[in-house]
């Protein structure tokens, strides 16, 4: 590349990077010192600045006239852009370090904003990986004097760009490479199990389903598009879509040029550190793959040997010559152990080259097991539906080019080269791209339409039992002719039930509403888990239940808690706590491993005359595919009595009763809101009567959740593969259109006559004080929460609170957002001045001894490195007790006191947080979950002028506002938001109202705060009124008492 010399600097004339001309810009270091680069230890990974051309800045260089294998000493480039940067920032090393880019203030501030008035940033360079990054990445850059650097362009860093990774360690793991396979680890042997009970005739192993193919012609981001003669496909479409979209996160989580530890020689074992394994980023399991590359590295300058050369075009990598950096080996290591305390995998490994200590290129890739049980389950499903009419043949679409993006990976073998998955691409095993793989659907015409031909509720067959599950029709339900009683015969093993909660237990015990899944709608704090356990506790020891309980739950927290709460009634003998292999002991509740099978130090399953004895099976939705596998389902139970019958009678073969009882007879999953219906499929397959089997009574499917909750984490943003089956039949007509449906709730004695009602709203909230629980209720519940929590009054002496001192504060936030690593999963957006406020709230509360136990206070941020710099200062100020975390950890938990760091302090960043789902604004799920863990007290740390960009938050503030409960004093402007509108939060105030009645925050005045306003108004002046309300319960707070209240409200303006 031609240069141009002039005094003081160098300026590159032509610079057009490409992969058949890179860059060759080689700056000399004893020009004026301008920027250094420094490299101190730091996380995997991180953000980097990106020039407006979009280039990514990573700036390092080389000694003139030095090749990549010279003894390179750190020294300084002259290299300046003709820009600002606004905040430290940095780029990734291979080895797993960070290059951070420090800013220093510019002599004069430039009024155009918190970006400007920063002087170009001073880097220096410590690692030779980086000596050819000049030449891999760097733009058309001007060198300057410090003389010329006020002339500087102004310009803003795209914190969002991807992490520079040398092109030489890129290209190692795009290289061709043979492939060598670890030996798994052993796992539950279901063709062995199988022929203990079943030989090898009668019930064949299951066998793995092919990697299915997209049918671009579905409309999957509409919930319209789920038909019975369509199901499959479409959530075949789903399921890859959403497992292509995880394709860039797993290859996110890449090492580079990282250390293996020997731990066992003689067994190849190894300890792997990997940064986040802890907080499940990445996800691995035990029994996973993980993809390894070692590397050759040059003994002086300890890069991969040879590859600048290599990679020159026209020579090494074009001509098709082995990669020289790597042992041309792609290693497919074993998982065989987790220690998440000190984030490392215990790997193992064979066909490592004993060279020192192995260093390597690592790669995550998604388990195919993620799909393979869903996937087999909604073509299970769709058997049974019956297909529709349609054609097989699926067309080509934008969506198949995301699945086909890598097709041209090959992996050497010792005799002949053979298609195979490459390590980057991230895939399952046995992945094939569209064009070479499809899955026929059979599109015959089918004799049901989408309403079906429905048998009675009493004895439905299969196809029409499983419709009346996933597409439920009045004609599978009663009609209810008069009022139900109010008294119940039960004996309950839990006196404590509520009547809500008995009348769920009634209905599904009697089953009086129809062949329907029956919903329990439970808000937080309501009792959903409750309910359920007497539910199991009752059909368990009901005489007239014969057969067994599958109760699942989204995640193994979940089935434990289960598990916990259920010992008191069943013991070893009659419930089973059914695990995946690939769980780890330690994760087990040590009182829960009486109710577990180990077997080979792996839990398994027992063998069929102990498993069909148990009365209660506990599982995740997922793990109940062991069943699946097992073959021990309804149908293949029944099948396997008839194929015995028959060969042992072949001269009866009309003999076999189909009246015969099912063994699974009931199916009830909790916390169901928080599974995908894919996922909810399994356990439902497990529990489906077999086809013209007649099953009286049918099965039981029970389903409790709350759809105003964080639901399943999905990766694609365009399906409607993240809402859960628990939802979908709650917006169906059926459920949400019913007169007794919680919206419609002060219509229903206008309706009449209707159906039984297949669901039940649970309205009594035993958690939260009623200014907590205020805007939740008008928010998302139809103003229908019942407070009926006792003893929550414990901290209203507290001196921080405000205005009428009811436990809420909104506490104003003017510090400026920073950014640490973009990459880190849940954001790498930290607030320090916010962290400080949240620690001395905490401070504030212990040293007014208002709160004993520091584990009766939790701090949550929906930002990964806000919650590292919770968890920081918290230990210096020595509480370390303090429960720290994300929001969605504290999912199905409650605190005495919640301290909500809301982070986000400019709205620029708006956009990018809900493309990638970080923060809380227009999350109302995340909202609602944050907001309802709060027991006794809670408080919000935000900028109002970037949350009032949210319907939710702008009601909570608009709440906060009216009452008083509202802190700015004291709160400074941040000088790097200089300009800003969100820099002035003293200066925020709610949107006018308009005047017309139907105002946004007129209309959210709850019932629960207009019962506060009411009491404390009556309380001062001593009313008659008052003291006959405070007599009672606060249970006395029914629908109709709380509209009176509401609409005396509304007559009156309300205080300041």
């Amino acid at each position: 590349m031609a240069k141009e010399k002039r005094k003081g600097k160098y300026v590159p004339l032509e610079w057009e990077p490409s992969a058949a001309n890179p860059a060759n810009f080689q700056i000399p270091s004893r020009e004026k010192k301008i920027l250094k680069v420094t490299n101190p230890l730091g996380s995997r990974s991180s953000a980097v600045h990106q020039h407006p051309t979009g280039s990514p800045y990573n700036v390092t260089s080389s000694n003139e006239g030095r090749g990549e294998e010279a003894n390179v000493s750190p020294h300084v480039i002259n290299v300046t852009k003709k820009s600002n940067f606004t905040s430290e920032q940095g780029g990734t090393t291979s080895n797993g370090s960070r290059a951070r880019l420090h800013s220093t203030p510019a002599q004069e501030p430039s009024p155009n904003g918190p970006d400007s008035g920063r002087s170009t940033s001073f880097i220096k360079q410590t690692q030779p990986e980086f000596q050819n990054a000049t030449k891999e990445a760097l733009p058309a850059l001007e060198t300057t004097t410090l003389a010329s650097r006020g002339n500087s362009q102004q310009w803003r860093p795209d914190v969002y760009v991807q992490a520079f990774v040398p092109q030489s360690l890129k290209a190692i793991n795009d290289a061709p490479a043979s492939l060598v396979t670890t030996q798994p680890v052993d796992g539950i042997d279901f063709g062995k199990y199988v022929s203990t009970f079943a030989g090898t005739h009668f019930l064949p192993t299951l066998d793995k389903p092919p990697y299915p193919s997209v049918d671009g012609n579905l409309p999957v981001d509409s919930l319209d598009g789920i038909l019975p003669e369509n199901y499959e496909q479409y959530f075949t479409d789903c399921l890859v879509l959403d497992l292509e979209a995880q394709i860039p996160e797993y290859r996110s989580y890449d090492l580079f040029r990282v250390s293996l530890k020997l731990l066992d020689h003689a067994q190849q074992i190894y300890l792997l550190r990997v940064p986040g394994v802890r907080e499940g980023t990445p996800s691995v399991d035990f029994g996973d793959s993980v993809m390894l590359r070692q590397l050759i590295l040059n003994p002086v300058t300890g890069s991969p040997r040879g590859m600048d050369l290599w990679l020159t075009p026209g020579i090494g990598r074009d001509r098709g010559t082995p990669c020289p950096g790597f042992a041309g080996v792609q290693i497919q290591a074993t998982v065989v152990g987790i220690d998440k305390a000190n984030e490392a995998l215990i790997l193992k490994v064979n066909g490592l080259a004993l060279l020192g200590t192995p260093v390597c290129n690592v790669s995550f890739v998604v388990q195919a097991s993620l799909v393979q049980s869903m996937q087999r389950a909604v073509a299970d499903v769709q058997q049974e539906l019956g297909r529709g009419t349609g054609s097989a043949k699926s067309s080509k679409t934008s969506k198949d080019t995301v699945i086909e993006h890598i097709t041209d990976y090959r992996l050497v073998n010792k005799d002949k080269m053979t298609e195979a998955r490459n390590s980057t691409d991230c895939r399952p095993a046995g992945f094939q791209p569209q064009s070479s793989l499809s899955v026929t659907v059979d599109r015959s015409p089918s004799t049901e339409t989408s309403q079906g031909n429905s048998a009675s509720s009493e004895c439905p067959t299969t196809g029409s039992w499983l419709r009346a599950m996933l597409f439920p029709s009045k004609s599978n339900g009663i009609q209810q002719k008069a009022f139900p009683s109010a008294r119940f015969t039960q004996t309950w093993f839990d006196t404590s039930l509520n009547y809500e909660q008995k009348k769920a237990v009634d209905a599904v015990q009697s089953r009086y509403y129809g062949t329907f899944g029956y919903l329990i709608n439970g808000p937080p704090g309501t009792g959903k888990t409750k309910t359920i356990c007497e539910m199991v506790t009752q059909l368990g020891n009901d005489s007239a239940l014969t057969g067994s309980i599958l109760l699942c739950a989204p995640s193994n927290p979940a089935a434990d808690t289960l598990t916990l709460r259920l010992k008191a009634y069943f013991g070893p003998k009659q419930m089973l706590r059914l695990n995946a292999f690939s769980r780890t002991f330690a994760e087990v509740p040590q009182e829960l491993l009486p109710f577990c099978l180990v077997e080979n130090d792996i839990f398994s399953i027992p063998p069929l005359p102990k498993l069909m004895a148990y009365k209660v099976v506990v599982t995740t939705c997922r793990d109940a595919d062991i069943l699946v596998q097992a073959r021990v389902t309804n149908r293949d139970l029944v099948s396997l009595q008839e194929n015995l019958f028959m060969a042992v009678h072949p001269d009866r073969s009309s003999g076999f009763s189909t009246e015969a009882p099912l063994h699974w007879t009931a199916l009830i999953i909790d916390e169901a809101a928080q599974a995908t219906e894919p996922e909810t499929l399994i356990p439902l397959t497990v529990v489906t009567p077999p086809t013209a089997h007649v099953c009286t009574p049918s099965p039981i499917f029970v389903m409790a959740g709350d759809q105003h909750q964080l639901n399943a984490r999905t990766y694609h943003k365009s399906t409607t593969l993240h809402v859960s089956l628990f939802e979908r039949l709650s917006n169906h007509p059926i459920y949400a259109s019913h007169p007794l449906a919680r919206k419609s709730l002060h219509r229903a004695l206008q309706s009449s006559p209707m159906l039984r009602p297949p669901f039940v709203n649970l309205v009594r909230n035993y958690r939260s004080h009623s200014a907590i629980l205020a805007i939740p209720s008008s928010l998302f519940y139809a103003n229908t929460l019942i407070q009926e929590a006792t003893h929550i009054d414990t901290l209203q002496s507290w001196s921080g609170w405000r205005g009428r001192r009811w436990p809420v504060l909104f506490a104003c936030n003017g510090g400026m957002d920073d950014c640490e690593d973009i990459r880190t999963v849940g954001g790498g957006w930290y607030n320090r001045r916010e962290a400080q406020k949240a620690i001395a709230y905490v401070l504030s509360l212990i040293a007014e001894e208002m709160i004993v136990e520091q584990s009766e206070i939790c701090i949550m941020s929906p930002f990964r490195a806000q919650v590292n710099l919770l968890r920081k200062i918290a230990r210096e100020s020595s509480l370390s007790g303090v429960n720290i975390g994300p929001m969605e950890a504290f999912q199905g938990l409650e605190n005495r006191f919640v301290i909500i760091c809301t982070t986000r302090s400019r709205k620029r960043f708006l956009k990018e947080d809900k493309m990638r789902g970080m923060g809380v604004v227009d999350e109302k799920k995340k909202f609602n979950v944050a907001i309802t863990r709060a027991k006794e007290g809670l408080i919000i740390l935000g900028n109002p002028w970037v949350l009032a960009t949210d319907p939710c938050w702008l009601a909570f503030m608009n709440f906060c506002r009216r009452n008083s409960l509202w802190s700015e004093e004291s709160e400074k402007e941040d000088a790097r938001m200089q300009g800003l509108e969100e820099a002035s939060v003293n200066e925020w105030r709610p949107p006018q109202r308009s005047g017309n009645g139907d105002s946004h925050d007129e209309a959210q005045i709850s019932g629960l705060e207009a019962g506060l306003i009411f009491k404390e108004r009556n309380k001062q002046a001593g009313s008659r009124a008052a003291r006959r309300f405070m007599s009672g319960s606060e249970s006395q707070e029914d629908t109709l008492w709380r509209t009176g209240l509401a609409a005396e409200e509304a007559l009156e303006p309300m205080e300041p």
